[in-house]
């Protein structure tokens, strides 16, 4: 069941770890445009033994051909499913997200992926740089 925000995933890739089922977890995505600090925020994020943060995971074209694949990408995402990370976690975690980038499709399909980011209770985060130098 669904509290708002808070979810309790049934991921495929749990069946050894059956302690982490009624672990409370959030949603999260951070919106970044590039040379934003992004992957800096990521390993930040991954240092937390309760985060699971993906990279960008929209980077592969074939997962933004369409809407639907970019609703299945999230769906494995937020399910827990998506095997990508590249730190694994020893633990439970209690929040779950990845990085989009905003040239990565973000906006072809915007009005969706708001509906369901907000269906879903899914916080966002948004990192932006400004070159203090120019």
């Amino acid at each position: 069941f669904d509290i708002t925000g808070v979810h309790f995933p049934r991921p495929n890739t749990f069946d050894s770890r059956k302690e982490c089922f009624m672990t409370p977890v959030r949603y999260f995505v951070v919106m970044s445009l590039a040379r934003s600090g992004n992957k800096w925020f990521t390993s930040l994020l991954n240092n937390h033994t309760s985060i699971s943060s993906n990279s960008e995971i929209f980077l592969a074209e074939d997962r933004t051909k369409n809407l639907a694949t970019i609703i299945e990408t999230l769906d494995k995402v937020y399910n827990m499913d998506f095997n990508e990370n590249i730190v694994p976690k020893n633990e439970c975690v209690s929040a779950v997200g990845f990085v989009w980038m905003l040239y990565q499709n973000l906006f072809t399909y915007h009005q969706e992926i708001v509906s369901y980011f907000k269906r879903k209770g899914v916080l966002s985060i948004f990192l932006f740089r400004r070159n203090l130098l120019r």
